[in-house]
C-alpha cells in the first residue's frame, strides 16, 4: 500500500472515514511486543487491528461477525458498542455477516 499524506488522512477524516490498520504489530514492533506477551500470558494467538475515527461519528466499522475472540480496548473518547447475538451459531466462512468473503 502507499503511505497516507497528513492532509489525505485530514480529508478522509472530515468525510467520516475511519482509519483501519490490520496486524498493527507489523506496523509497529512495540504492538508487536504487546502480542506476544499476551500470547504468552493466555496461551493464545493475539492480534491488534487498530481504527481511529473522527469524533461524531456514529458507525465506524458496520455490524459483523469476527472468526476469533475479540477483545476491545478503547484509548480515547467515548462511544457506544452495540454487541449481537450471532445469526448463525458457530458460522461457516460462507454464513459470515458484514464481510466480503
Amino acid at each position: 500500500g502507499e503511505a497516507l499524506d497528513r492532509q489525505t488522512l485530514d480529508e478522509q477524516f472530515g468525510s467520516g472515514a475511519t482509519l483501519s490498520v490490520n496486524k498493527a504489530g507489523v506496523v509497529w514492533p512495540w504492538i508487536g511486543d504487546v502480542c506476544r506477551i499476551a500470547m504468552r500470558a493466555f496461551g493464545v494467538f493475539a492480534n491488534v487491528n487498530l481504527y481511529v475515527t473522527k469524533q461524531g461519528v456514529d458507525v465506524a466499522v458496520p455490524p459483523h461477525n469476527d472468526r476469533q475472540d475479540v477483545f476491545i480496548l478503547q484509548l480515547s473518547g467515548s462511544k457506544q458498542w452495540t454487541l449481537y447475538p450471532p445469526a448463525v451459531p458457530l458460522p461457516l466462512v460462507s454464513q459470515e455477516r458484514g464481510k466480503s468473503v
